[in-house]
Order: C-alpha cells, then structure tokens, then sequence
C-alpha cells in the first residue's frame, strides 16, 4: 500500500467499515479488525496492497477467495460478508474470529515444554477434518492447510481460514503450469512435484498438521523450503513412537496413512479420517498423584495473555440507554470443574488426569478432611490466582454449571447488565450481551414491558434480593438469520423476538417457499412469514395467529403473515432446524430482525433461518410459573402489572 498499515486505523472504507486495528499483515495484504457501521457489529476486513491493484491474476485469485468461501455455511469454516472496489481498495470483508492460530498455539506448549493433550488434539483435529470434508464435498480444495491457517476460537473452536489459493474442481486454476502453489512444510509429494492434484492432497497436509500437534515438530525439516520438499517425495515420514513411545498406536497408523507418498493410499476422504480420529482412545492410565486441595505438578509459566475485550465498548453502543455493570463477588472455595474432553484454552495449564490423593490436617484440627483417593478427569486450572468471579465467569463461558452450594451460582458471569427502558431496548442490550455471557436486569421504562418484572418504583428492593441470592436465571433462544443471494452470503442478523421477510410499502403480497433442513415444506402467497422465537410468539403470533410459547421453551415459529389461499398454519421448529425461505417478487420486500436490523430483498433471495449459538439470560425474581399470568394482566389492561410479590 501507498501508506503504512497502521495509517489505515480510524479510516472508513466504502463509508461502512470503520478500521479499528491492525490484525496482520503480509506482502499481498493487511487484514484488520473493523466495524460494520450499517450492522453494529465486528468483522475483519482483508485490504489488497495497492501495487497489485493492477495485478489481474492476483484480482482473480483475491476474488476467488471470496466467491469460494462465500459457498460455504460450516461451522468451522470462516464466514465471507462482502467484497468489493470501493474505488481505492479492494476489500473482503469476513468474519472476525476471536482467538490465536494453531501455531501460535502450539509454539506456546512447546516454548513450556509441553505438548496438546491426546483429547485435544483429536478433538480439534476431527473438526478441521469435518471442515475440509465439507469443502471437498462442494468440490473445493485447499491446497495451503496450515496451522497458520487454523484460527482456535473461544471454546477451543477451530475456525479454517485463508482460502486465497484454493482450487475449485471444473474450474480455471489462476496459476501458470508448472507452479508450486502451497507452503513447503505441508505439501503433498505430487504437490511439491507441481503435478495435478486432487482432494487427497489436502489429506497429506492433513496429515503433517496431525503430526506436528502431536510431537510439537514437523515430519520433515530443512534448510530451504527446496530441501523440505525433496524430503515429501523421497523420505518416509518419521515413527510417532521415535518421539513419544506412549502416544496411541491408532493415532500412529492414522498419521502414517494420512502421510502415505500415493495418494491411493491415504485416506479417500477427510471425513474418513475425522472418523479414525474420533476412534482414538483417550482415557490413559496414569499414576497415582498426592495433592492437597486443588493443588498440581508444577508446569512451566506460559507467557502472559492479553484479557479478553472488555464489553464495556459493545455496551456504549446501546447510546440512550442506561447501563451499569454490577460485579458479583461470589464466596466459596474453589471447586474443580469436569471439562470432559479438554477443548484449546487460552491462558490456561493443563492438568492431567489420574488418582488423587486428598486430605489434610490432623484429627482434631478444625481443617481435618479424611484421607481418600478420589478420580478426575484431564481439567485445565488458570496459569494465574483465580478470583471466584473469574472463575464464574470461565465457567460461563465454557457453557459449564457451577455446583449447587455456590453462593451466588445464579450469575454465572460475575457481571449484571441493568437496562432501564423498554421492550426494544431490552431487545437491543440482549443480542449484544449475549455472546459475553452476561445476564439482564430489566428496569421497564415502557408502557408493556414483556420482557421485564421490575418497575421503577421497586427496583431498589428488587436489586437487594438480588444481591441476596433471591434470584434465578431465565435463558431464552434467539436466532440468526443469513441472506443468500446468488454466491454471495450475507450476515448473521441476530434476532431474541422474530426474523420477519415481509413486503414493503407497495399492498402486493409476496411468493415464498419454505424448506426444513433442505426439504420441501410449503408455498406462501403472503405478506410475509415470522420465524418466531418463543419470547417472539408473544406479540406476533397473537396478531398473526399461532400458539404463545413459554419463553423457555427451545422451539421456534414460523408464522404466516395475512396468507391468501395458501397454508395459513403456524408450524413449530425444533431449535436445530434450519428454515429456508426463497423469495420470489416483483416489488420491494425485505427482511427484519428484532424490528431493528432491515435489509432488502430481492427476486430469488433465499433466507437461511437457525438458531443463533449464544442464548439471552434474564435475571428473575419470581416464580417460575409467573409468564402467562403477567402475560394476561398486561393484555387485559395494556398497562404494567407493577409488583405483587408473585412475579
């Protein structure tokens, strides 16, 4: 680029996406985190340097990339949101995934001394598997894996990034004869050898990957990336058992194949061996350790990690409305948690399961405990001292349960996000709190108020029951929805009430079809069709017929809006379904989320509907039958119920 990367901060591109820092960068581009302004949220925009703005086959290749992933809807795979000139820049615009790459990750462990559990390894390397699998299935290859290219979100996550060089089969390849495209340490020999290549290709990259989370060391090594792949070719990959004699042998005979020089020896497909790898056996015996409490073997201090973002930025967003963040400082001892297979964590040390010994004190000391022997499985312990508000907060962030005699278990975050206004604010503060795990103290503003039982009035009092542990925690469903139009993607709107395609201004109704999980279902001759969540049931099926479901419930709506001789029947959803709805029209139609987010449709639009992966939470006081009794109160006056000691 004509400036630096660091200059782009604070510029806006296509008068849309604000720059806000620099992710990184490389000789052909710089990728930085931004702010779509249109939808209020973050992405990650990847700006082309300007001398190869004229460069037509890197343009080809940059946008092959984006028409290439725009294809593709899994969850491991990384999303494309946009891609254009903006008459400087050509821009893609993706999804912005928090976290580390694999390598980053990896070098972490191995700087400690330390390699990635058995668990973990196999864990994310079956979904990196899934992911290529589902590439290949759409007749897409790779052809640069890496762990460079893995991005390990939160939740231990992998995200496979980076599709600049992928080769879509039946189609021109931009790249001249003869070219080696890839990176050295992870070429397959006939990739190295700069032969025709398929599928299976990406197997063997697949394969050196595995290895390397394995042994924290590549198979092959040089001193140029020219004797790096002579080694592909001419070398067998090095025995597992030549590093570390107690890996599984399974997980040896699946690197071996996976590594194998004939393609027709490898695995035929990715997801072949996302299956092996799911076969492996986890659980090794191990020795009996003593431990006092929660204590472990030392390990080596990893270097320090940056915190998480703050939310107090997402929160400044709500403008007008008024928040307050409470810390909850729970008391108690600290309790281990049961993680099962151990995802990637950040900043955290892993602790090896096995038999530990506890007890202490003598027998009439007030600390006695009785000796016993008790089994844990692998569990990971933060590097740092652990408040028990970062404890409860890591516990919510791993969709975790704190045990019962927590004082205080019912915010899990350790925070509380007090909003005074009405429905659409609570609406609003709820699709940005939600991915940070934080719960809702509604204070109604408003003349309804669904979605709060705390009037002005009483909040004081309300508050102190709160902070007295009088008090549970309400999780309602929420939606996504995605637009796709052509190859090209757009989204996710996030909805807590409806995701609503409707027609415009012009009184002409529009055309739909519905389908579930790709089948068939019905035609629409309507004014629209509501994907309503169970908080969203309440106003709209009322005015648009359909049952009013309890707002826990994990179910969905899809409810026809005024439909002229067609099915006029609300249908019920489970929560894992994906609702399709194609558009046909003539005239303006668009499509709504919460009332809030707009964006317009066109003729052979297609509305992909699912449930969104972070769930809203509301504090409540009540009981928990209160909802369909203050539901009638509210309808039957059309004012505030106020508090009655019940709700």
């Amino acid at each position: 680029m004509a400036t630096s990367a660091n200059s782009m901060i604070g510029r806006s591109v296509n008068k849309r996406y604000r720059i806000e820092g620099l992710l990184g960068q490389g000789g052909m581009s710089a990728v930085y985190l931004a702010t779509d302004v249109n939808l209020q949220r973050q992405v990650a925009i990847k700006l082309i340097h300007s001398h190869l703005a004229h460069d037509e086959d890197f343009l080809r290749r940059f946008r092959q990339e984006a028409q290439a992933v725009a294809q593709l809807n899994h969850n491991n795979i990384y999303h494309v949101h946009d891609f254009d000139f903006d008459g400087t820049y050509y821009y893609m615009v993706m999804e912005y995934v928090r976290g580390q790459t694999l390598d980053q990750h990896l070098a972490r462990f191995a700087e400690s001394g330390r390699r990635l559990t058995i668990a973990s390894t196999v864990k994310v390397m079956a979904e990196i598997c899934d992911a290529v699998d589902y590439a290949h299935r759409r007749g897409m290859i790779h052809r640069d894996l890496k762990p460079s290219n893995v991005m390990i979100a939160e939740k231990g996550r992998p995200i496979l990034m980076d599709f600049g060089i992928a080769k879509l089969l039946g189609q021109q390849v931009h790249t001249s004869a003869g070219t080696t495209v890839g990176t050295a340490a992870y070429m397959s020999p006939e990739q190295a050898k700069s032969e025709a290549i398929d599928h299976r290709s990406d197997i063997y990259s697949l394969g050196v990957i595995l290895y390397e989370m394995i042994t924290n060391k590549r198979p092959f090594a040089g001193e140029t990336a020219m004797s790096v792949m002579y080694k592909h070719v001419n070398e067998p990959p090095p025995q597992l058992a030549e590093i570390d004699p107690t890996r599984p042998e399974a997980l040896e005979t699946i690197v071996q194949k996976a590594l194998a020089k004939r393609p027709e020896d490898r695995y035929q497909t990715a997801g072949a061996m996302a299956a092996a790898l799911r076969a492996v056996p986890v659980d090794q015996p191990s020795q009996i350790r003593s431990a006092v409490g929660p204590g472990v073997p030392p390990v080596p201090t990893p270097a320090p990690i940056k915190p998480r973002r703050s939310i107090w930025k997402a929160a400044l967003a709500l403008g007008t409305v008024g928040l307050l963040f409470v810390a909850i400082l729970a008391g108690g001892a600290y309790y281990y948690l049961n993680s099962g297979s151990l995802p990637l964590a950040v900043g955290m040390v892993p602790v090896q399961g096995g038999n530990y010994q506890l007890g202490q004190g003598a027998s009439n000391s007030e600390t006695y405990a009785a000796s016993r022997t008790v089994r844990l499985d692998d569990f990971w312990i933060d590097q740092y001292e652990v408040t028990n508000a970062d404890y409860a907060q890591y516990v919510a962030e791993e969709d975790g349960e704190l045990p019962a005699s927590w004082n205080g278990a019912a915010v899990p975050a350790g925070r509380l996000l007090i909003v005074i206004g009405g429905d659409g604010s609570f609406l609003r503060a709820a699709r940005l709190a939600a991915p940070y795990g934080v719960p809702l103290f509604c204070i109604n503003m408003g003349r309804l108020g669904f979605l709060s039982e705390v009037q002005p009035e009483d909040w004081q009092s309300r508050l102190t029951a709160f902070l007295e542990g009088k008090h549970w925690l309400e999780q309602r469903l929420m939606l996504q929805a995605f637009l796709r139009r052509g190859e090209e993607v757009q989204g996710p709107l996030v909805a807590l009430n409806d995701v609503v395609v409707s027609r415009g201004s012009q009184a002409r109704v529009l055309r739909l079809q519905l389908f579930s999980d790709g089948d068939f279902v019905t035609r629409y001759v309507a004014d629209g069709v509501i994907a309503a969540t169970p908080t969203g049931s309440t106003a709209y099926a009322l005015a648009a017929g359909g049952p009013i479901l309890p707002p826990r419930l994990l179910n969905y709506l899809i409810v026809p809006v005024a439909a002229h001789l067609s099915f006029d029947r609300a249908l019920v959803f489970n929560e894992d379904t994906v609702a399709s709805i194609r558009v046909f029209t003539d005239h303006e139609a668009t499509l709504t989320a919460d009332g809030q987010d707009s964006v317009a449709l066109k003729n052979g639009d297609e509305v992909v509907i699912k449930q969104y992966e972070h769930m809203s939470s509301f504090v409540r006081l009540g009981n928990p039958g209160y909802f369909y009794r203050r539901l009638m109160e509210r309808l039957r006056f059309g004012l505030d119920a106020g508090p009655d000691g019940e709700g």
